[in-house]
């Protein structure tokens, strides 16, 4: 369990409320065989789904070394069987980033994954210098394939081009697996199909060598998106449409709410989540 009083913030005190209820105090998760880290709220993004605090800290590299360590001595688990998952905020802004990645794959974690904002890899060197520390699998945000509609969902400008630069810098690196999240909402529920066909061009590309796949995060049911969200029966045929299609695969949904297979009548399909 990571403390909020066990380092010290630079921040108000309504604002060290704000972290120890939405991050610090939940900010190790684990999940079956997945242990997911929070490194950082920090972030150049403002999704419109997010529901990270409009905080900006790092946690120090002590606190989630330590933390880490203890687990590893403590837990019953076997860490080769484990997937040590970095997440945020944007992990990679964390100035420990990569001493954590490495750290992960010290203590003898099967796997160290990243959950990012494609548009950080726009640049070479970060996306080999990830790799070369221990990452192979990545999990990047990557909304729309339409400027407008990704500009408007990640309250961003000019970055759509840095994003699709980003995801195919990844691509060209043998990671094991590359999975694009898409938050289906009222801005892009109708593009899901041409989303895939886009990210399918991406991943044909000769240069590449990871594999690529989309993954699903529906968005419904919540109050603080109601005016985002999509109800399940408005959004599956275009998802089915996108799975008959075959482009890309699709892995499974996820999200505040998750669409129920039947729901979206896949059908056969069903089995490619």
């Amino acid at each position: 369990m990571i403390l909020v009083d066990s380092w010290k913030l630079k921040t108000s005190d309504s604002e060290v409320a704000l972290i120890e209820e939405f991050t610090f105090l939940n900010g190790r998760k684990v999940m079956m065989r997945r242990l997911e880290e929070t490194i950082t709220l920090r972030c150049r993004n403002r999704c419109l789904s997010c529901p990270q605090p409009k905080m900006r800290a790092d946690i120090p590299w002590e606190v989630v070394s330590s933390g880490l360590e203890e687990y590893s001595r403590r837990t019953d688990r076997r860490l080769a069987e484990m997937e040590l998952v970095l997440t945020g905020g944007e992990p990679t802004l964390s100035k420990s980033f990569l001493d954590i990645a490495r750290l992960g794959r010290t203590l003898g974690f099967g796997a160290v994954s990243v959950i990012s904002s494609s548009e950080n890899f726009a640049d070479m060197s970060l996306a080999r210098a990830i790799y070369d520390a221990g990452v192979r699998r990545l999990l990047l945000s990557f909304h729309s394939h339409r400027p407008k509609a990704y500009h408007l969902f990640t309250g961003t400008r000019g970055q759509f081009n840095r994003a699709v630069r980003g995801l195919s810098n990844c691509l060209r690196l043998p990671f094991t697996q590359v999975t694009c999240n898409m938050v289906i909402n009222r801005l892009n529920y109708r593009d899901v199909p041409a989303h895939a066909s886009f990210l399918s061009k991406l991943s044909s590309a000769p240069s590449v060598r990871a594999p690529l796949s989309l993954l699903l995060s529906v968005m419904e049911e919540n109050p603080r998106w109601d005016l985002l969200c999509v109800p399940h029966r408005t959004a599956a045929p275009y998802i089915r449409l996108a799975c008959e299609q075959g482009a890309l695969p699709i892995r499974r949904f996820m999200g505040d709410w998750t669409m129920p297979v039947c729901v979206a009548g896949l059908g056969k399909s069903a089995s490619r989540l």
